[in-house]
């Protein structure tokens, strides 16, 4: 999502795409006039990191309140398979079956998923 800013008085040149770049810079527009532009991200994406360990999945699934939801289910109603990963894995990649499985059950989105993923990347035991 791009926020626009205000059109600059400054002619649109190779030092101002740089300048704007190492801004941040999203989008860049030249107006006829050679004035331009410039769509700065304002909420920059968060890299996903794709790999946790247990201790940092589960850790972030408690920080943000889903553990005894998720533990629940895998103790409930989750296939075997799920249960087992649950119980084996010692870490888990975001492209995984069982994220997909906890995710469906649960009714997840993806940006919830994400965002287990974040929390638990900054998290070391």
């Amino acid at each position: 999502m791009s926020t626009w800013g205000t059109t600059e008085s400054m002619p649109f040149t190779a030092d101002v795409l740089a300048a704007a770049t190492a801004a941040g810079c999203a989008q860049i527009v030249e107006l006829p006039c050679g004035n331009y532009v410039a769509g700065f991200n304002a909420d920059p994406a968060t890299p996903v990191p794709q790999t946790l360990t247990s201790f940092q999945f589960k850790a972030a699934l408690a920080q943000l309140g889903y553990y005894t939801a998720v533990l629940a289910y895998i103790n409930g109603t989750a296939p075997l398979v799920d249960q087992m990963a649950w119980a084996e894995c010692t870490q888990y990649n975001r492209t995984d079956a069982i994220i997909a499985s906890i995710a469906t059950a649960m009714g997840y989105t993806s940006e919830q998923v994400d965002s287990v993923f974040i929390a638990g990347f900054a998290i070391t035991p």
